[in-house]
Parts: C-alpha cells; sequence; structure tokens
C-alpha cells in the first residue's frame, strides 16, 4: 500500500510539474504584453506607411522618417523575420522612389518606359507584401500549433496512467 501511496505522490508531483511547463511555455508569448504591444505598434506604424505610398505613390519626408524608426525598432527588438520584411518594404520604397527621380529628365521612350514599368512592379509587389504583414508578424506574437499538439500529448498521458488502474488505487483518486 505504501508503494502505492508512493507512485500516487510521484504521478501527481510529474503532473504539476508538468502543468508548470506547459503554463511557462504556452503563455511566453503571451503574458509579456510589452513585447507583444511592441510588435503590434510596429506593425500600425509600417500599415501607415503602406496606406500614405499606396495612396500617394510615394512618401514623404515625415514617412521616410516613420520608415527609418520602424525598421531601426524592428532591427533592436523584433525578430530577424520581421527586420528582413521591413528591410525588403524599405528598399522598395526607396527604389520606387528613386525611379521616380529619375523620370523627371527622361524624354519619351524605350528607357522611360521601362523605368515605369519597374514601378509598377514595385508596387505590384509592395501591394502583395502589405498583405503577408500580419501573418509574418503574427508568426512572432503567436506560436501556431503548439496548443492542440501540447494538449493531445497530455491527453495520451492520462489516458495511458489509466490504463494501469489497481484496485487499490482506484482511477488516480486519493482518498485519505
Amino acid at each position: 500500500m505504501e508503494i502505492a501511496r508512493s507512485i500516487i505522490d510521484l504521478i501527481s508531483s510529474l503532473l504539476i510539474l508538468g502543468g508548470i511547463i506547459y503554463g511557462i511555455c504556452f503563455f511566453k508569448h503571451k503574458t509579456d504584453s510589452s513585447v507583444r504591444n511592441l510588435y503590434i505598434k510596429n506593425l500600425k506604424k509600417l500599415d501607415n506607411i503602406f496606406v500614405y505610398f499606396f495612396s500617394y505613390g510615394n512618401i514623404n519626408e515625415d514617412m521616410r522618417h516613420q520608415l527609418f524608426n520602424v525598421y531601426e525598432e524592428a532591427s533592436l527588438y523584433l525578430h530577424k523575420d520581421i527586420v528582413k520584411y521591413i528591410e525588403k518594404v524599405k528598399d522598395l520604397i526607396f527604389e520606387c522612389e528613386i525611379l521616380g527621380y529619375k523620370l523627371n529628365d527622361l524624354p519619351i521612350g524605350d528607357e522611360r518606359s521601362k523605368i515605369c514599368q519597374r514601378q509598377c512592379d514595385i508596387k505590384i509587389e509592395l501591394y502583395n507584401m502589405a498583405g503577408k504583414g500580419v501573418s509574418i508578424y503574427r508568426k512572432q506574437i503567436v506560436q501556431d500549433g503548439f496548443i492542440p499538439k501540447t494538449m493531445d500529448r497530455f491527453s495520451d498521458f492520462c489516458k495511458e496512467i489509466n490504463k494501469y488502474e489497481n484496485p487499490n488505487i482506484g482511477n488516480l483518486n486519493i482518498k485519505n
């Protein structure tokens, strides 16, 4: 009887420890609201830049400054995938601006048409990238797929424990 009680105590301790570990892993990204808010604020600033760019076809000095701030903030505090994403956006926007400056001095012709086509391609690429922003940021805020897999493993573990029911132990219900 003493062995059965020791086994029950051991299993109970393991379940409690498992619950603590699960809680730490699950809430790793959820509880640190300041980090989560930093990701969300950075995404909103980037969305404002996209809205301005798509509305006017270029960015003004304030938006350029904001784009640099978004990039610097991401470089310092956010995940490298987000930094790469913002860097690509920044490079495309600046390339589009430079191409616009080149158009000012060019006469109508093949070279001007090529530059216009490249600007159009850049704007389409930026439009497609704008739609992917939320999912790129979301990957870093929430661990997709972690919860169901962990719960399945925990559920399987509980089923395994209940397979070994002992008439002396019951269904792991401890009665003093």
